[in-house]
Formats: structure tokens, sequence, C-alpha cells
């Protein structure tokens, strides 16, 4: 969301304010429910793919995008933002990532948590140090409306990737050409 953006609508910067919190108290308070979600079900892609889908209908609103008919107005910016709070919120799969790493043959242990934890906050970090990076160049480059349907893009190519990868991992099982699944470890030590 941009204050240029916003400036359109005539609010008050209080009000500016509480709209760009907004995305991010949805996150905190949505991100438990996901977890919880997450550890109840084995295959999380279906989650993974849902969150996909609400961030996408996020970036369509947010613009608004082009090719619909709609104006910026302030529910409509709302709605935005509480979409994007959610499917970010689900987007935060670490029980996935670390389910993933154990069924592939590391151990159920500390050290193991550790890595994996590692990495994921490593590789968050780093998305929200890029993120603004690439939001900010795209707003320059693009526009507020051209640069969300650059990020919308992304956001399905991520989609089709957690499709194509689900359904792969689907047909490897039922196949039994599981090769991809089986553990990279082996009594401790590395696969050749």
């Amino acid at each position: 969301m941009c204050i240029t953006q916003l400036s359109v609508l005539g609010l008050t910067p209080s009000v500016v304010g509480l709209l760009f919190i907004a995305s991010g108290g949805i996150y905190a308070v949505g991100t438990p429910v996901w977890g919880y979600v997450y550890d109840k079900i084995f295959d999380s892609y279906l989650t993974m793919s849902t969150s996909s889908i609400v961030c996408a209908a996020s970036f369509i609103l947010l613009g608004p995008a082009p090719f619909l008919p709609l104006e910026t107005t302030l529910w409509l910016v709302i709605i935005a933002q509480v979409l994007l709070g959610l499917g970010a919120g689900g987007k935060v799969g670490f029980n996935h990532s670390l389910r993933v790493t154990v069924f592939r043959g590391f151990p159920d242990e500390i050290p193991t948590l550790t890595i994996v934890s590692g990495l994921f906050n490593c590789t968050l970090a780093l998305g929200g140090f890029i993120g603004p990076f690439i939001g900010g160049t795209l707003l320059d480059h693009m526009g507020y409306e051209n640069g969300t349907m650059v990020l919308l893009g992304i956001e399905m190519a991520v989609l089709v990737i957690t499709i194509i990868h689900s359904l792969w991992t689907i047909i490897t099982r039922f196949c039994g050409r599981s090769e991809e699944l089986k553990p990279i470890l082996s009594n401790g030590s590395l696969r050749s």
C-alpha cells in the first residue's frame, strides 16, 4: 500500500497508520491458527496453495488490478490488507519444513530443529530485506497498480510451483516411484 495511493481518500495520518498495520495485525493473529492447521494435516500443500490464493486475491484488490473496474476505496483497502495478512500467515510453513526434513531421514532431535529454524529464519529475514527493495523499485518504475500486478504474477508462479510439486509428490507415491521421497540420511550418513 502506498501513501500516494491513499491520499485520494483524504484520510488522516492516524487512519493511514492503522491501514499500514492492519495486515501485520491480522498476520499476528492468524499465524497461530494456520500453525494449528499445519499441525493437524500431514500434506500441507493444500494449505500453502490456499494461502497463495488468498494473497493473490489481496494483490488483485490492493492495486486495484487494472483489469477490474474498481476504484480505490477505504473498504477495498481494508479488505485487501486483511486478505494479505491472512494469506501471508499461511505461507509461514515452518511445521511443513520440519516435517519434510524429518521424513527425509534427519533425526527428530534438537539439532535438526535448530538447523531448520535457522534456515527458515534466515530466508524470512532475507525476504524482509529484499521485499521492500523490490517493492520500492516497482513503485518507482511501474507505478503502484502495475507493481502490484508484478507481485500478483510472482504469487501465481509460487502457486503453480506448489501445485506442481504437490501433484508430483502424489503421483510418485501412488506409482511406487518414490525415489525422491526416500530418506536422504540412512543410519546417520548421507545416501549415495
